[in-house]
């Protein structure tokens, strides 16, 4: 079935090339066209922002619980939070997955 189609001059497959060529919805991405618009960049840009605000809290909020700290002394949390070798550690890990999220 297959070399017939093949053998049979009128049967014609266009490459993706022509595919491509030929449809104007495909166009390629460029600098001055990309493919989405300024709605879109300014959501990307602001998930990450916010990405990189929660995430780090949320990795360093079990720890501070752990330690006994109350959430509403904000003098002690800054002290830990700068100053402590575990929860500045826990801040930079956690900008990672902020950033493989964005």
């Amino acid at each position: 079935m297959q070399t017939e189609e093949i053998n049979n001059p009128e049967h014609y497959v266009p490459l993706n090339k022509e595919i491509i060529e030929t449809s104007p919805d495909l166009t390629q991405p460029a600098p001055d066209n990309p493919p989405w618009n300024s709605w879109t960049a300014f959501g990307v840009w602001m998930a990450s922002v916010v990405f990189i605000v929660v995430l780090p809290n949320l990795f360093i909020l079990p720890y501070i619980m752990k330690k006994g700290i109350v959430a509403t002394d904000s003098a002690q949390m800054m002290e830990l939070i700068l100053k402590d070798p575990t929860a500045i550690i826990l801040s930079v890990i956690a900008i990672i997955p902020a950033h493989i999220l964005t």
